[in-house]
């Protein structure tokens, strides 16, 4: 039979085929900084943060005792007596988050540290709509992007224990437990990477994000992968990019064996038909969804949590042959209330096909939101090992097992779901089947603003503006009308 077309195609589901030199995965903030913070003091031209929040603080803290307590000032410090400057696009955040949002951030940042370290909030061209990408690029020569912004309450370390003393934000408060991936690459694409973030940069100024052709690597990581072909797919309305979306809804087309999927939302419709049509199939694939047992913020629990609800029971009727299980991280060391947070978003098929990065799997992140992802088609076996390790990896976490131990035990006879099932029943930590809650009557009162929140087409702001101004015309004229009669 004639050999299968290749999975990726430029202008559909990727924007960028190009080359990595190498590339880690940094499982939690704690792997995140600890290489982000190695790279940082080396770097000699440019560094770019874009990040959905960039937030001083971090709690740099966790990363060394020595460092000052807040990201400006460590920025300061690092531009100093060098040609450095230090680039950083926040999304602007709308009305009702700014509560959440550093106060004064804009002065505080021209205030408190030097003229070569630029802080920008961005708006995006359209109504609800975010920037949403979590990137960080060194000297053009060494990129960081995934799930992770470099903000508070996002570092902890892999075993996520409910009672740890370090995980303390930048205020002193203690925070939730909090899962996430990010990725660290050198090479080619980071050339691309740099470009995508030069577009942004030059709608606020005219400096160039220079690379210097140096070459950076974290010292705390080993590469996982070297000399591979990856691609860059993004969510971008303006362009009407929905690359993510068409990598996800591809891939999981040729889904054969397992799908695996950590994310902290399930709420996009078109992807979720597609799972359950893999569960109908006779021969189909496994599918792991990994997500977080609840939310932090109320809004949130009142508007994912009906919709997440809908999914599960949709899935569960589909479920022929027994091969989903959607699982949420669990520790008998917790207590009533407390969840890790799973934050992370990616999704590997078959150790065939993998992406990660900053789209999650509702409307928002693949229709509406500004998001990058790097994607992967494995053609070789180290491609597909390091597929496979990845999954083995966060599996390991979860279920607090030696990966080394459950990578023995999948083999060609054991599918994905027995795995999981077979080290399920493991010492204090665990997967366990996601529930579906019931939202409390505060919540539901809430749950008309799902249009509005998990939005699925990117209105531009000026037609948003205009039907504010119709529906008042609308009042008075009626106001009016009914006044005569």
């Amino acid at each position: 039979s004639k050999m299968k077309e290749p999975l990726l195609r430029k202008g559909h589901n990727c924007w960028r085929i190009s080359q990595v030199e190498k590339l880690a995965l940094l499982f939690d903030g704690e792997n995140y900084y600890k290489a982000l913070f190695d790279v940082l003091p080396k770097s000699k031209s440019s560094i770019v943060v874009a990040g959905w929040e960039v937030d001083s603080r971090v709690g740099l803290q966790n990363v060394s005792p020595d460092y000052p307590k807040d990201l400006r000032s460590f920025f300061t410090k690092l531009v100093k007596n060098k040609h450095l400057h230090v680039f950083i696009l926040s999304w602007r955040p709308a009305l009702y988050l700014k509560f959440d949002r550093e106060l004064f951030a804009k002065f505080r940042w021209w205030n408190n540290t030097n003229s070569k370290v630029h802080y920008w909030q961005d708006k995006t061209p359209f109504t609800f709509s975010s920037y949403h990408e979590k990137i960080c690029l060194v000297d053009g020569s060494c990129a960081f992007l995934g799930g992770m912004d470099l903000t508070k309450r996002r570092w902890d370390t892999q075993s996520h224990k409910f009672d740890s003393q370090e995980r303390i934000d930048g205020d002193g408060q203690s925070y939730q437990p909090v899962h996430d991936v990010q990725l660290v690459l050198s090479g080619k694409i980071n050339d691309d990477i740099r470009e995508f973030l030069q577009e942004r940069l030059s709608l606020k100024s005219d400096k160039k994000v220079e690379s210097n052709g140096s070459k950076i690597w974290p010292s705390t990581h080993q590469p996982t992968l070297t000399n591979s072909t990856v691609a860059l797919s993004r969510t971008d309305p303006k362009k009407m990019a929905w690359e993510i979306e068409a990598f996800y809804i591809d891939a999981l087309k040729r889904a054969k064996n397992y799908i695996f999927i950590e994310n902290q939302y399930l709420s996009h419709e078109e992807i979720t038909n597609i799972l359950g049509d893999k569960l109908k199939e006779l021969d189909g694939p496994d599918v792991i969804i990994v997500l977080p047992l609840s939310y932090p913020g109320f809004f949130e629990r009142a508007i994912f949590i009906k919709e997440r609800n809908k999914i599960l029971t949709k899935l569960k009727k589909k479920d022929a042959f027994n091969r989903l299980l959607i699982v949420y991280p669990e520790d008998i060391h917790k207590k009533k209330n407390e969840f890790i947070v799973v934050h992370s978003k990616l999704m590997a098929i078959d150790d065939m096909f993998f992406t990660l990065g900053s789209a999650n799997l509702n409307h928002r992140s693949l229709r509406v939101d500004n998001e990058l992802n790097l994607c992967m088609e494995a053609s070789n076996n180290n491609e597909r090992e390091f597929i496979r390790d990845a999954v083995s990896e966060l599996l390991a976490e979860h279920l607090a097992v030696k990966k080394e131990m459950l990578k023995a035990d999948w083999t060609e006879s054991v599918s994905l779901k027995k795995l999981v099932e077979g080290f399920q029943k493991s010492n204090g930590k665990t997967l366990v089947a996601l529930p579906c809650t019931e939202n409390t009557t505060s919540e539901k009162l809430f749950q008309w603003l799902l249009p509005f929140v998990d939005i699925k087409f990117a209105l531009p702001k000026s037609y948003f503006n205009l039907g504010i101004l119709l529906s008042l015309a609308l009042l008075v004229f009626a106001a009016r009308f009914l006044y005569e009669i």
